[in-house]
């Protein structure tokens, strides 16, 4: 899909519809817009791990530590393996889910 595609399926939508895709349709997902052919999709937070749409205890999640305290060890074979499994995770999960990139800036 092209640029002008994505303008084109944009200028279809009304403020309303363009506002839901920037608000989402709850904590963890987005809304679907049929018009445009867009489903709705689910994120899924981490930098240090994929936990999914729930908050069960039961249904536990991969943690790995922080990005920064990987980058301190200058370890980049760890820091690949991790970033592997991390990987794996993200894939068992359904496909219309979503890896949400930190939003928060890393400050000293």
């Amino acid at each position: 899909m092209t640029d002008d595609d994505i303008d084109r399926l944009v200028s279809k939508l009304d403020l309303e519809q363009k506002a839901r895709l920037v608000t989402g349709a709850s904590v963890w997902r987005t809304d679907a817009e049929p018009d445009i052919g867009l489903r709705a999709m689910a994120f899924s937070d981490g930098p240090a791990g994929v936990r999914g749409e729930g908050w069960d205890e039961r249904d536990t999640s991969l943690t790995l530590p922080c990005p920064t305290a990987l980058a301190a060890t200058w370890d980049e074979h760890l820091v690949g393996l991790l970033g592997g499994l991390l990987a794996g995770r993200h894939f068992e999960c359904p496909p219309w889910r979503a890896l949400s990139l930190p939003s928060a800036i890393k400050r000293t």
